[in-house]
């Protein structure tokens, strides 16, 4: 088997910025563990050049971006995942952050042949500092989102299953709910309570359709 990811990171508003960033460590930790990475940055993150890397065979697509039920978007919302392409990424893992994908195009997917596609059934919520918008990675309640929606593809390239990389980010979802409900009885902080709440709904929403047992790697 192959060892091939493909990742989209467009950037063009502040939550697109924040997913370009915030999952540098996801390539750095690809490239550390030997996988050959398709890295679409920016303006590259198009549907053409989508396209154009499932001529490598990827095992796995890491899509950052907006969403709706029935699309994925690259950069400046271009459509890049819809019901007329998604049948080009039979037989591969698509992993996604964007909106209520998985409802439409998600379910879609597998009935194209893709083998496990894992997303989010209500928009993706993310709490940040806006202190630290310039240096995301300083963002500690950002941090939060991050380290549980990062956690997925890190454990696929270590050749777990899908079943077990949702548990994983489930894992360290619940491990910063607990640490942010600790922290609000302690000071009822309005950003403590925000970022609560949100990472209680983003982990509510983590979902997957297909063989949960598939294996990227």
């Amino acid at each position: 088997m192959g060892k091939t990811v493909v990742i989209t990171r467009p950037d063009f508003d502040l939550a697109t910025y924040y997913w370009k960033r915030l999952s540098s460590e996801v390539i750095t930790y690809a490239k550390e563990s030997g996988f050959e990475v398709i890295d679409l940055p920016k303006e590259k993150a198009t549907r053409q050049n989508l396209e154009r890397a499932v001529q490598r065979s990827p095992n796995l697509y890491i899509l950052n971006g907006h969403g709706t039920t029935e699309t994925v978007m690259g950069q400046k919302n271009e459509v890049i995942l819809n019901s007329e392409n998604v049948s080009r990424f039979s037989g591969s893992i698509i992993y996604t952050i964007a909106c209520e994908a998985i409802v439409g195009i998600g379910k879609r997917s597998i009935s194209d042949g893709v083998r496990c596609f894992i997303g989010y059934k209500f928009q993706f919520a993310v709490y940040s500092d806006k202190n630290h918008s310039a240096n995301p990675e300083n963002d500690e309640y950002a941090r939060h989102f991050f380290g549980a929606t990062n956690m997925i593809p890190k454990t696929l390239f270590k050749g777990n299953s899908c079943n077990e990389a949702v548990e994983r980010a489930r894992e360290a979802f619940q491990k910063s709910i607990i640490e942010l409900k600790t922290r609000t009885v302690k000071e009822s902080l309005p950003d403590n309570v925000w970022t609560l709440k949100y990472l209680l709904w983003d982990a509510a929403s983590l979902h997957l359709e297909g063989d949960g047992d598939s294996r990227a790697f």
